[in-house]
């Protein structure tokens, strides 16, 4: 449940964020696809390891840092692919503001049970 929000939410990130910035360039859905999937296992799983550890903010910033250097890096793995510096921090940030706001959520729905 938690890795299709995270993989439908980075997906539109990139989606909207493609033809607005120069600093993005994804060629074809393949690759964008392929980008959110990678994206989305990593965060899923870093959010297994630090939510219980560190408070929403520390993880958001994590998760900002993660993104980011991620998006950066696969543009040497994907070939149609690229990201800037740039790019890649407003990317990592929108997605982290929406990390944070999905921990938020979950820690809410876990103190009411």
């Amino acid at each position: 449940m938690h890795f299709a929000l995270k993989f439908t939410a980075i997906a539109i990130v990139l989606i909207v964020l493609n033809p607005l910035l120069v600093e993005i360039n994804i060629e074809n859905w393949e690759q964008l696809l392929a980008a959110s999937v990678i994206l989305a296992a990593i965060v899923t799983w870093l959010d297994q390891r630090l939510l219980e550890s560190f408070s929403q903010t520390t993880s958001a910033l994590i998760d900002l840092f993660v993104a980011a250097l991620v998006l950066y890096g696969l543009q040497f793995l994907l070939p149609l692919y690229y990201m800037d510096s740039s790019g890649a921090l407003t990317a990592g940030l929108l997605i982290a503001c929406l990390e944070w706001l999905h921990h938020r959520s979950l820690l809410y729905w876990r103190r009411r049970r």
